[in-house]
C-alpha cells in the first residue's frame, strides 16, 4: 500500500481528503493488503477514517471508498456453495457494500460475481454463491482459486463488522415470500386487487445455478404459491422495465436427498415484431389446477444491483368456462375473452344480450351494459332499479350524482340520468345531453320523428348556424329559417330591445377603448421579461455552515418558508425535458428587530437548472416576500428527493449581510481560502442567528431520448474510431449499447450550438423511426459539450469486420448470405428514402450484422444514417465539406452535391465490396486519383466470376444520373437475383460451415468482452457456446 496517493471521498455535503488510496498494478492490491479469512471463523474488523481507500470489483457511483480487502480459498470448501453472514452493530447507521470477484491475479480484467448491500436499516445479511472455477476449462473445479472481496462503506464513516464463511451439505432455497391459498382467494374476490412486493435482488438475492438455467450464473429471489383453484395467477415484473427472468422448479426426495428439477422457464426480454415497444420483465400466467399444492418459483437477474417490483393478481376465474366453449383466457391482457352471449369475469351466460333477455325471471334485473349494472344484472350499491335501469339516489331526487351525466327531465336524458345513446344522444360537460350529429353543419333528418315547431322530421332546430346554440336549438327570440334550416331568424324585435342593443353597443365600445388604452400604457411602462434568463445557471455561493444550525423553519429560529417540498405542479406526473416550470415560495422574517438574508445554493449541473428569482433575498424585520424558483431539465436524470440547500442569516445590519453575500459569491469548495474564512468569521460576530435547511424535489424527469451520461456506464477504451468520432461500449439500464461520441474539435460556441440543434433535430426523427432493418436508436446526450448518440449494440459487429483479409475476423461469406445482406440493406435504405432521409455515408462499416443465417428474418441493420452532416458548417477558403467516405462517394459528392442517387451509388460500391471482399480502389495511391477516376465516368472492374444478374444490379446503381430509384431496383432486380442464387451456391458451399464456426466463436469472444467489461453474464454468449 502506498500513502502518497491522495483523493477525496464524499461525506454528506462535503468532500474529505484521504491519503490512503491503494496503488495497484491491476485490479487487485498486493497480497499484503488482502487478509485471508479461514472457513468457520468469526472475523471481526473495523472500517474507519484510517482504512485503505480503493475501488472494488463491482461498479459503484462513488468509485473510491473506505474499505477492507479479504479473501477465501476454494480448497477450504468441499460443498457446491459458499455461505456467509455479514453483521454490523445496530448503532452503526451506515451503508455497507460486499463486493466479490472470482477473477485471479493473473487475469486482465475483474468480473463482478458477488454484490450485496447492507443498508442503514439492515444489521446483517446472509447469502450464498456457487463454487465455480474461474478457469473456463476447469469444469470439475480441480484447480485451486481464491475469491476476493472488498467490503466498503458509503461516505466517510466508521463501522465495526463481523463476517463468517461456512458450508453445508443440505441444500434448501430460502423463500422470501410465501403466498398462501387464502392470500390468492382474497385477490379472487375482487380482480382489481393486487399484491405488490419488492424483489430485493441487491440486498437479499442469492447467487445460484438453477435446474432451469444449468450453465447460467444469476442472482435469485425465491417465492412460493400455494395454489389449488379454478382461476389463474398472473405474475408481472414489467413495471420497472428491468430485464428479469422467472423459473418454476419442482422438488422431491431421492435417496434421502432433496433434488430440484425444472418445471418451466420464462424469459424477460421481449421478442417478435412488437419487441421494441414492450416493457422488459416477465408476464406469466400460472393455472391454478395444473399442479395443485405448493409451487416453487424464482425471479432471476444478471444485474447485481437491480431492485424491482413483483405484482401478483388473479385472472380468468373458472378458466373462463373454456371447457364449455364460452371463451378463453387472454393472459397478455389479464382477462377472459368471451364468445357472443357470454361475458363477465368468467364468461358466464349473460342475463341480457343483444337487446334480449337470456333468462326466464328478469323482473328484478337491470340491462347488462347499462350504467352501474354489474355482470350479473344487479344494480351496484347506492342505486335503485327503475324500468330495468340503475338510478342513483341523487337522480331520483331531481339532482345529479357523481357518475350521472344529465338532469332527469332534460332532452335526451333517460330515467337513470344518463344520455340515451340508442337515440343518438351524447353527454356534455354541463350536465346536458345533445345529439351526436349536432355541430356537423347540416340538419340530420329522422323519418320516425316530427318536430311541430320546425315542421321538419328532425330533432334539430338548427346546426352550427347563425343564432344557433351548442345543442342545435335556436336562441330565445329566434326560430328556424325554413329557407336555410341551419340558421335561426328573429321572431320579431320590439322597440325596447332595439334601444337596449344600441345602449349595450355604446357601452361596450367605451369599455373596449379603455382596455386598449390601459394595455398600451402597461406595455410602455413595464419592460418585457426574457424567459431565457430562467434557463441559465446562477453563480455559486459557498455553502458556509460552520456554527450554523440545521433546523426547519419555525418561530424559534425567527423565519418561515413554505413550501419546502417542490413539485413544480407535477406531483403525480413526470416533468417534460426542456420544459421550464416554476413554483412560488413564501418567505417571512419573524424577527422584530433584525434583517434577514436567505441565500439559495444552486447545484450547477449541466443536467438541469434550478434558477431562484432572486437568488439572495433581503427582508426587513417582520416582513414577507414571495420568491419564485424555476426548474428546467436537460435530460432524463434522477432528481426526485434531491436536496437543494439554503442558508438563513439574521443581523441588525443589512450592510453586514450584503458584505457576507459578496464574500460567498462565486466561491466553490476549492476556491474557498483562509482569508475568506477569516473575513466571514469576523462578520459573523454581528450575525446572531444562523441556520440552514433544504428544499426537497418531489417530481421526477419523464423518460425521453435525452439520456443521462452517468447512466451509460461507458467503457474507458473505444471499440472503434473514425473521422466522425469514437464508439464506446456502454450499458444503459441493463441493456448493452453503443455510444458514439462526435469529434467536434476547434468549434466556437455558435458553431457548437448550431450543431447541437442539428443533432437534437435528427435524434427526434430517429426516435420515431421503427424498422427491422434500421438499428434501434435509444437516445442522445446533448447537455454536455461532448455530444453522444446511443444506439443498440450488436455483438456480431459491423459487416466491414468480415470482408477484408487483413481483418482479424475475416471469413469468406456464402453467396446466398451476401445476397440476403444486400437485400436487407436495400429494404432499410428504401425505408430511409421514403422518410426523406439521406444516409450520406453508406458502407460496410455502417452495416451492423444481426445474423449470419441467410434464412433469418433480418441479417443487416443500418446505422449512422445522417450523422455525417453533423460537421462544421462554416468552411475556410478551399476547404470542402467532404461528407461521407470518399471511396464510396458518388461523382456529385466530390462537388459537395448530396442526393438520394448518391446513396444508391454508395450502395453499388458496397455491393461490389461484399461480393469480392476486397477494398475498393486498393491499387490507387490517393483520394485525388479516385476522385478523377470516378468523375471521368470510370467504375470498378467486374470480372466474369460475378453472376450476371448481380452484376446488372451493381451497374444499375453506378449509372451517372440523378434519377436512380432504389425502390425499382429492389422490386425488379432483387427477386431475380434471389431466384438465381441456387445456380451459384456449389462453389461457396464448402466455406459455409467454416464461416459459421468462425463467426460464432467471434460472437462468444465479444460476449466475454462484454461480460468482463460490465461484470454481468451474457445469456447470448452461452447460447452460442451450445450451438458450437
Amino acid at each position: 500500500m502506498s500513502n502518497d496517493s491522495t483523493g477525496y471521498i464524499k461525506d454528506g455535503d462535503y468532500c474529505k481528503e484521504v491519503t490512503t488510496i491503494i496503488v495497484k498494478q491491476n485490479f487487485l492490491p498486493n497480497e499484503n493488503d488482502i487478509e485471508y479469512v479461514p472457513i468457520n471463523t468469526t472475523f471481526n474488523f473495523e472500517i474507519n477514517q484510517n482504512s485503505t481507500v480503493d475501488k472494488g470489483p463491482c461498479f459503484q457511483k462513488n468509485t473510491h471508498r473506505l474499505g477492507k480487502w479479504i479473501k477465501i480459498k476454494s480448497t477450504d470448501f468441499t460443498t457446491k456453495d459458499f455461505y456467509f453472514t455479514l453483521t454490523k452493530p445496530e448503532l452503526d447507521i451506515v451503508d455497507v457494500f460486499f463486493d466479490g470477484t472470482y477473477s485471479q491475479r493473473t487475469f486482465t480484467y475483474s468480473q463482478c460475481r458477488v454484490h450485496y448491500w447492507l443498508n442503514t436499516s439492515q444489521f446483517n445479511v446472509s447469502g450464498q454463491f456457487p463454487k465455480i472455477s474461474p478457469y473456463p476449462d476447469d469444469t470439475d473445479n480441480v484447480i485451486p482459486f481464491n475469491v476476493y472481496f472488498f467490503i466498503s462503506v458509503r461516505g466517510y464513516k466508521r463501522v465495526n463488522l463481523t463476517i463468517e464463511f461456512w458450508q453445508k451439505e443440505k441444500h434448501l432455497w430460502p423463500y422470501i415470500y410465501e403466498f398462501s391459498q387464502s392470500d390468492l382467494d382474497y385477490l379472487a374476490e375482487d380482480l382489481s386487487r393486487k399484491i405488490v412486493k419488492v424483489v430485493p435482488v441487491e440486498t437479499r438475492g442469492i447467487y445460484v445455478v438453477t435446474p432451469c438455467t444449468p450453465r447460467i450464473y444469476m442472482k435469485a429471489i425465491f417465492f412460493t404459491l400455494t395454489l389449488n383453484s379454478s382461476y389463474s395467477v398472473l405474475v408481472s415484473t414489467k413495471k420497472q422495465n428491468r430485464v428479469t427472468n422467472m423459473v418454476e422448479m419442482m422438488s422431491k426426495i431421492i435417496d434421502e436427498k432433496l433434488v430440484y428439477s425444472c418445471a418451466e422457464t420464462w424469459g424477460g426480454v421481449p421478442v417478435g415484431v412488437f419487441a421494441e415497444i414492450i416493457q422488459n420483465g416477465v408476464f406469466v400466467r400460472i393455472k391454478g389446477d395444473d399442479r395443485p399444492g405448493v409451487r416453487e418459483f424464482a425471479i432471476l437477474s444478471d444485474d447485481h444491483q437491480t431492485n424491482s417490483e413483483m405484482e401478483i393478481s388473479v385472472i380468468c376465474p373458472n378458466h373462463c368456462h373454456e371447457d364449455l366453449g364460452h371463451g378463453y383466457c387472454f393472459s397478455s391482457e389479464g382477462r377472459c375473452v368471451c364468445k357472443p352471449g357470454y361475458g363477465g369475469d368468467d364468461c358466464h351466460m349473460l342475463c341480457y344480450y343483444n337487446d334480449k333477455w337470456q333468462v326466464d325471471d328478469y323482473k328484478d334485473l337491470c340491462y347488462f351494459g347499462e350504467y352501474e349494472c354489474d355482470q350479473y344484472c344487479k344494480c351496484q350499491e347506492g342505486h335503485a332499479l327503475k324500468n330495468h335501469l340503475c338510478v342513483s339516489t341523487e337522480c331520483i331526487n331531481g339532482g345529479i350524482g357523481s357518475s350521472d351525466e344529465c338532469i332527469l327531465g332534460t332532452e335526451g336524458c333517460q330515467d337513470n340520468c344518463h344520455c340515451n345513446v340508442n337515440s343518438g344522444y351524447i353527454a356534455t360537460t354541463n350536465s346536458r345531453c345533445k345529439l351526436a350529429t349536432c355541430g356537423n353543419g347540416k340538419i340530420d333528418f329522422d323519418d320516425n320523428y316530427y318536430n311541430s315547431v320546425t315542421e321538419l322530421n328532425s330533432k334539430e332546430e338548427c346546426d352550427n348556424g347563425t343564432n344557433c346554440n351548442e345543442f342545435c336549438k335556436c336562441n330565445v327570440g329566434f326560430k328556424t329559417d325554413i329557407d336555410n334550416p341551419i340558421d335561426c331568424i328573429p321572431e320579431g324585435i320590439s322597440t325596447g330591445i332595439i334601444l337596449a342593443i344600441v345602449f349595450c353597443s355604446t357601452f361596450g365600445a367605451i369599455v373596449f377603448i379603455t382596455i386598449i388604452v390601459v394595455s398600451i400604457y402597461s406595455a410602455l411602462r413595464y419592460k418585457k421579461i426574457d424567459v431565457k434568463i430562467f434557463k441559465t445557471q446562477q453563480p455559486n455561493y459557498h455553502f458556509y455552515i460552520t456554527g450554523s444550525v440545521n433546523e426547519t423553519p419555525s418561530k424559534n429560529i425567527k423565519y418561515d418558508m413554505r413550501p419546502l417540498e417542490l413539485d413544480f405542479g407535477n406531483k403525480n406526473k413526470a416533468t417534460l425535458i426542456n420544459d421550464t416550470r416554476f413554483e412560488k415560495v413564501d418567505i417571512r422574517n419573524l424577527s422584530k428587530m433584525k434583517w434577514m438574508m436567505v441565500i439559495f445554493h444552486t447545484t450547477n449541473s449541466p443536467k438541469f437548472v434550478f434558477h431562484f428569482s432572486p437568488q439572495v433575498v433581503f427582508l426587513r424585520p417582520n416582513t414577507k416576500f414571495c420568491m419564485t424558483v424555476y426548474m428546467t431539465l436537460h435530460c432524463s436524470t434522477k432528481i426526485k428527493n434531491m436536496k437543494i440547500p439554503y442558508t438563513v442569516w439574521h443581523s441588525k445590519s443589512k450592510k453586514t449581510l450584503v458584505r457576507i453575500s459578496e464574500i460567498l459569491k462565486g466561491k466553490t469548495f476549492d476556491e474557498w481560502t483562509q482569508i475568506d474564512k477569516k473575513n466571514i468569521e469576523r462578520l459573523c460576530e454581528d450575525v446572531k442567528v444562523r441556520t440552514h435547511n433544504y428544499f426537497t424535489i418531489k417530481t421526477e424527469a419523464t423518460s425521453s431520448t435525452q439520456i443521462d451520461m452517468d447512466e451509460l456506464n461507458i467503457a474507458e477504451n473505444p471499440i472503434a474510431e473514425g473521422a466522425m468520432g469514437k464508439v464506446f461500449i456502454g450499458n444503459y439500464r441493463s441493456v448493452p449499447v453503443a455510444v458514439k461520441q462526435f469529434k467536434w474539435d476547434n468549434l466556437d460556441d455558435n458553431e457548437m450550438t448550431e450543431l447541437k440543434k442539428s443533432v437534437v433535430a435528427e435524434c427526434e426523427i430517429m426516435s420515431k423511426l421503427r424498422n427491422p432493418f434500421i438499428a434501434n436508436y435509444m437516445g442522445s446526450v446533448t447537455y454536455l459539450k461532448q455530444v453522444s448518440m446511443v444506439i443498440q449494440f450488436f455483438v456480431l459487429g459491423s459487416l466491414g469486420e468480415y470482408l477484408r483479409k487483413e481483418k482479424e475476423d475475416f471469413v469468406i461469406l456464402p453467396y446466398k448470405l451476401k445476397v440476403r445482406m444486400l437485400f436487407d440493406t436495400a429494404r432499410g435504405m428504401q425505408f430511409l428514402h421514403e422518410n426523406k432521409i439521406m444516409h450520406l455515408d453508406l458502407k460496410p462499416e455502417n452495416l451492423l450484422v444481426n445474423s449470419l443465417d441467410s434464412n433469418s428474418v433480418c441479417s443487416i441493420k443500418i446505422t449512422d444514417f445522417g450523422t455525417s452532416r453533423f460537421t462544421k458548417k462554416s468552411l475556410k477558403k478551399g476547404e470542402e465539406k467532404g461528407l461521407g467516405t470518399p471511396i464510396y462517394g458518388s461523382p456529385e459528392s466530390f462537388r459537395d452535391e448530396y442526393t438520394y442517387a448518391g446513396d444508391v451509388y454508395s450502395y453499388g460500391i458496397t455491393a461490389w465490396e461484399i461480393f469480392y471482399q476486397q477494398e475498393p480502389y486498393k491499387e490507387f495511391k490517393s483520394i485525388f486519383e479516385i476522385k478523377n477516376y470516378v468523375e471521368n465516368g470510370k467504375r470498378l472492374e467486374i470480372g466474369s466470376e460475378m453472376p450476371r444478374l448481380y452484376r446488372d444490379l451493381v451497374e444499375e446503381c453506378w449509372r451517372q444520373t440523378q434519377e436512380i430509384d432504389l425502390l425499382s431496383i429492389i422490386l425488379q432486380d432483387f427477386s431475380r437475383v434471389d431466384e438465381d442464387v441456387i445456380n451459384h451456391m456449389l462453389w461457396t458451399w464448402n466455406t459455409h460451415l467454416i464461416s459459421w464456426k468462425i463467426s460464432l466463436k467471434r460472437e462468444c469472444k465479444e460476449c466475454n468482452k462484454l461480460s468482463k467489461m460490465f461484470m454481468q453474464n451474457n445469456l447470448k454468449c452461452l447460447t452460442v457456446y451450445f450451438i458450437i
